[in-house]
């Protein structure tokens, strides 16, 4: 009646026969080697028996769950928080770029741009983006929203905003 029967029990993982005895499962897997440890399954699918079984911190763990996103990226599979964490990049950025279709190799390698890094020319002047967007009234959002929907980047920063139909009317 446990409430988590169903994604262990209920998917037929059980803890082999030697293991109900301490002593064994102690001689297969030794001490925890660190309090950060706890026991892992290789295959995520697979029993709790010694050839299926190794110490991991939650963070190694995190890697091998079931729900995972693979990314396939220069030839190697990894998790998107592998990819993030090898490529130095942010995790939310990447996984919201799959969510909206993007392939492996253009989420991980397509440059990312903040509004403080990306200009805009106004007047002949090259100002920072969000420097411009201050500058005419817009928060960089609505701004990127408006580039989204198909306008330039100066019509985005430029363009004066309008008012919604059927709001304080």
């Amino acid at each position: 009646n446990h409430k988590n029967y169903n994604i262990y029990g209920g998917r037929g993982i059980t803890v082999c026969d030697r293991w109900r005895v301490f002593e064994n499962f102690l001689a297969d897997m030794g001490t925890r080697p660190s309090p950060k440890c706890s026991i892992d399954r290789i295959d995520t699918n697979g029993n709790y028996e010694p050839s299926n079984c190794r110490w991991a911190t939650t963070g190694e763990q995190s890697n091998n769950r079931s729900n995972n996103r693979i990314v396939v990226v220069c030839g190697e599979s990894m998790t998107i928080k592998q990819a993030c964490d090898k490529y130095n990049l942010p995790y939310r950025t990447i996984e919201v770029r799959l969510l909206r279709g993007w392939t492996d190799s253009d989420a991980i390698f397509t440059p990312i741009v903040t509004p403080k890094m990306r200009t805009v020319e106004i007047d002949g002047k090259s100002l920072a983006f969000a420097d411009a967007c201050r500058m005419f009234g817009i928060s960089t959002a609505a701004a990127f929203a408006r580039i989204k929907a198909g306008a330039s980047e100066y019509d985005a920063v430029t363009k004066p905003l309008t008012k919604r139909r059927g709001l304080n009317s």
